[in-house]
């Protein structure tokens, strides 16, 4: 039975893993692929606490709550650095699209 509960949440890790993949590989909307990091790092988050879970029955493994606790106060500070550098951008430039920042290539 935990097998089983365990492919459902891997089931769903793998759906947002690629959402998010799909979110950074097609959107040109700096906001947009900043959302899809954040998904992916959700995923991930996700993954150590089904496994965690799974590791011994009626218990979570210490470890894997751990870890997601350093990933998630991690993720938040590298989202609000990733904000102000937004901010920034559209100051300069007028705009968050990608493809019409051109002016950063050196």
């Amino acid at each position: 039975m935990i097998m089983l509960d365990l492919m459902y949440f891997m089931a769903v890790v793998v759906f947002l893993f690629g959402w998010g993949l799909y979110m950074v590989a097609s959107k040109k909307n700096y906001v947009k692929i900043l959302m899809g990091i954040e998904i992916m790092l959700a995923a991930s988050n996700l993954s150590f606490i089904a496994i965690g879970a799974s590791m011994a029955e009626g218990s979570v493994d210490p470890l894997s709550h751990a870890i997601v606790l350093l990933s998630m106060s991690v993720g938040a500070a590298v989202a609000s650095v990733a904000v102000a550098i937004a901010m920034l951008v559209y100051r300069h430039y007028g705009t968050l699209n990608t493809e019409k920042m051109n002016r950063l290539r050196g």
